[in-house]
């Protein structure tokens, strides 16, 4: 036993002597030189230990001490983590007086994570004691025996994900591992298409030291498609392992909930468009179908009538897949009628849908707006006419109307007088619907008068219309052509008895005129009577007056 200090001290005492002796100095003093070296500290490698269990490490004392003796030690990771311990990493040992062995206590966490590999290793080292000792071995190894079993890894499914969500996938590990641990993985299509998906279709997953899941992201568009039928399959696939793990179930199986109602079909309005242009319908689906959609229709009749349009009255609109527009083009005829009042109308009516799809508005309301301008009446000139005839003055519209129009005109003299005409000198011209064209008949009388000079003329002059329409222009202009033979003129016989004092003579036309006529007039020379004895020479002008065929004088 190491006894520090100074010497160890101690006495012997006399008694009472024996024999008539008495005790001078009874007390005898005595010291003890201690001969045993200061004790050395060791500590001994514990052996290997599995996870879960305790590592003992041996510290002793060459000899024993009367001090105690304390010295500090400290736990030191080699291929360990601090994770692979439970309780302190550091303590002290204390040896009471007369003890020469100790124990420290490392307690090994079970922490179920595979590490590969040789047994780790870490180590106590012993810090510089307190009390009569000093450390001659410091540092005591340990190891631990790995039991948790090499992880296998697998990915789960994601069934029935409605479109527009993301599908997390979950890879896991059984049990973590002290390595990095990567697997690469793959999405494909089962039913799916390319398009139904946002995002990367392979990657990699990573699981770091300790790491026991990561998840896959599968990003589903919500691509406003109609998918009738099941939901659409696909599948995330693992590949080979980077790293100390087995793979147990390498596919997840994922579906797709379309979300996406059953697209309805609806057709726009294309009101007040302007004839001689095309009115566009557009036909809509509220949303595209992953199906061929068809619809037929057709070109109903309100005010309008087929002669309004151009091109086909009926047709069918086809929505290929993924489709949500298309058109109706009606063409619309520019017909130079003029359409009285409201704009005409008609529709375009949708029928029977082939495929998946519901009609939620069926019929397209259209409106023509008319750009004929209202119709002006003109009158033309009539060409020259003998007497007898009739003449034609011809009265037309610009452009036809859907409304009745009535002129009403009336004749006039110009060097014509009334005589010159049978027939009515006033009347009206009606225009039917869609009539463009009508005549106004004059008749000339054949009077059989001579009318000497330049043809006749009058007018015939149109006044207000009633119905939609204006007259510019209300005056035709007709020309009689006057064929009489010019009159001759011729003097009758006349007798009388020489007691009547005069004799009157005849002066006859053989046709009428419309100006008087004179005739000048002579007595000849005698033939059987006698000059001054049975008649007075005579001479003058006969007047014929206008309308008459003749005329008298006396001789």
């Amino acid at each position: 036993v190491a006894e520090p200090g100074a010497n160890e001290t101690y006495t012997i005492q006399l008694g009472v002597p024996t024999g008539g002796a008495t005790i001078n100095d009874g007390v005898g003093s005595g010291s003890i030189v201690d001969t045993t070296a200061q004790p050395t500290i060791s500590i001994g490698t514990a052996f290997a230990v599995a996870e879960g269990n305790t590592a003992q490490f041996s510290v002793s004392l060459s000899t024993t001490s009367t001090s105690p003796i304390t010295v500090p030690w400290t736990r030191t990771n080699n291929t360990t983590t601090n994770a692979d311990f439970t309780g302190s990493g550091s303590g002290t040992v204390t040896f009471v007086p007369g003890d020469g062995h100790e124990t420290i206590m490392i307690p090994i966490s079970a922490d179920g994570m595979h590490e590969p590999g040789p047994n780790e290793l870490y180590s106590v080292v012993l810090g510089t004691p307190t009390g009569p000792a000093t450390v001659a071995v410091s540092s005591g190894g340990g190891s631990i025996v790995d039991t948790t079993p090499e992880p296998s890894m697998s990915i789960n499914d994601r069934l029935a994900i409605n479109e527009g969500t993301t599908a997390t996938f979950t890879v896991t590990l059984t049990g973590p591992a002290d390595e990095t641990i990567s697997v690469p993985w793959t999405r494909t299509n089962g039913t799916t298409v390319n398009a139904d998906f946002t995002g990367s279709a392979t990657g990699t997953l990573t699981f770091l030291a300790g790491d026991t899941s990561k998840t896959i992201s599968i990003p589903l568009l919500d691509d406003g498609v109609n998918e009738p039928g099941g939901n659409e399959t696909y599948s995330v696939g693992l590949g080979a392992i980077t790293g100390p793990a087995a793979m147990s179930r390498a596919t997840g199986n994922g579906s797709i909930v379309d979300v996406n109602a059953t697209p309805g079909i609806s057709i726009n309005d294309r009101l007040a468009l302007n004839e001689g242009t095309n009115a566009v319908f557009t036909v809509t689906l509220s949303n595209a179908s992953s199906s061929q959609v068809e619809v037929p229709w057709s070109r109903i009749n309100g005010t309008t009538t087929n002669g309004d349009f151009t091109g086909a009255s009926v047709g069918t609109v086809i929505f290929a897949p993924g489709d949500t527009s298309e058109t109706i083009t009606i063409g619309l005829a520019s017909d130079t009628i003029d359409e009285v009042g409201a704009n005409e109308t008609y529709s375009v009516v949708l029928g029977e849908v082939s495929g998946t799809a519901t009609i939620t508005k069926g019929t397209g309301s259209g409106s023509i707006v008319d750009q004929t301008p209202q119709p002006t009446v003109s009158i033309g000139t009539a060409f020259a006419v003998k007497e007898g005839a009739t003449a034609n003055f011809s009265v037309s519209l610009s452009s036809t109307s859907t409304s009745v129009i009535t002129v009403p005109w009336t004749r006039a003299n110009g060097t014509t007088s009334n005589s010159d005409f049978t027939g009515v000198s006033s009347g009206t011209v009606t225009f039917a619907a869609g009539d463009g064209n009508e005549t106004i008949l004059i008749p000339i009388n054949a009077d059989g008068l001579y009318e000497p000079g330049p043809n006749e003329t009058y007018t015939v002059t149109l006044g207000t219309p009633t119905g939609p329409a204006t007259v510019p222009s209300p005056v035709g202009q007709g020309t009689i052509d006057d064929e009489d033979v010019v009159p001759t003129v011729s003097i009758g016989p006349s007798s009388a008895t020489e007691s009547a004092g005069a004799m009157t003579f005849t002066v006859t036309l053989s046709g009428p005129s419309d100006v008087a006529i004179d005739v000048d007039y002579t007595t000849g020379p005698p033939a059987t009577a006698t000059v001054g004895t049975d008649y007075t020479p005579a001479f003058g002008t006969v007047t014929i007056p206008a309308d008459a065929l003749s005329a008298t004088f006396d001789v």
